[in-house]
């Protein structure tokens, strides 16, 4: 069954200074489970207390490429004892991917990540944002790193909003993808071609099609990330989301 979560960059405004009290507020909304972006020092343990306290389960982590190589064991061993499963790598930098031997060689590493997640029992998998879909002789770099990497190894978290913003139906993609799709990044592009986005539910992409695609493909989470707010009170506008998408599903 699918179900509903909340990317903690979203409040990106709070959490820098009161991550637990803004965990609290987010199990307040009645959000069940949400993504990391970062864990500001705390202690796996002691988060996972607060975790529990909260009724609160992970459903991933946004891990940069430099503790997904120089720190692997350590950044695993804090997820697995906080309860995540799901450590997704939440973009490259553009010099490594400059073309198509770049896309290839992050493929090599991400099935070697990919397999030594999988010995840890860790879903790895990618969360892409629009540069991906830039062509290299026909070919998107999206396609090279599908192309290039075990589909049991390296899964993908879709952002819906990045994809749509490159050009690309979020469903259709979904449909194509479907054999590694385990996340989806739900985000809601504010005008058609616009680079700001604002609450789930409340612009012009298709949402309602994307959580039914979602629930069709039996995708594990549909994650709700929100950058951009009309008002000061960033909760008030995921809260938004959320119930949309409920009521959707």
């Amino acid at each position: 069954m699918t179900k509903t979560g909340l990317q903690l960059y979203s409040l990106k405004k709070y959490t820098k200074d009161d991550f637990f009290g803004t965990l609290s507020k987010v199990s307040d909304l009645g959000f069940k489970s949400v993504e990391f972006a970062g864990f500001f020092g705390v202690k796996a343990k002691k988060l996972k207390a607060h975790l529990n306290d909260l009724g609160l389960t992970p459903c991933g982590s946004h891990t940069g490429l430099d503790l997904l190589t120089d720190e692997f064991s350590q950044t695993m061993e804090y997820n697995l004892e906080i309860g995540n499963k799901y450590v997704y790598c939440p973009s490259l930098p553009a010099d490594v991917v400059k073309n198509e031997y770049g896309w290839k060689k992050v493929s090599e590493l991400f099935n070697e990540i990919g397999a030594k997640c999988q010995d840890m029992g860790i879903e790895f998998g990618y969360h892409n944002h629009d540069f991906e879909f830039k062509t290299f002789d026909g070919k998107t770099g999206y396609d090279i790193l599908i192309a290039n990497t075990d589909s049991s190894l390296v899964k993908l978290e879709l952002d819906t909003f990045w994809a749509e913003y490159a050009g690309f139906n979020p469903i259709e993609l979904m449909e194509t993808i479907k054999d590694r799709l385990s996340l989806v990044h739900l985000k809601e592009m504010k005008q058609k071609n616009g680079e700001e986005d604002t609450s789930v539910g409340y612009g012009v992409s298709n949402t309602t099609g994307i959580i039914n695609k979602a629930k069709e493909l039996d995708v594990k989470y549909i994650i709700i990330e929100q950058e951009h707010f009309e008002i000061d009170n960033h909760f008030e506008c995921v809260k938004k989301g959320l119930d949309f998408v409920n009521k959707v599903i």
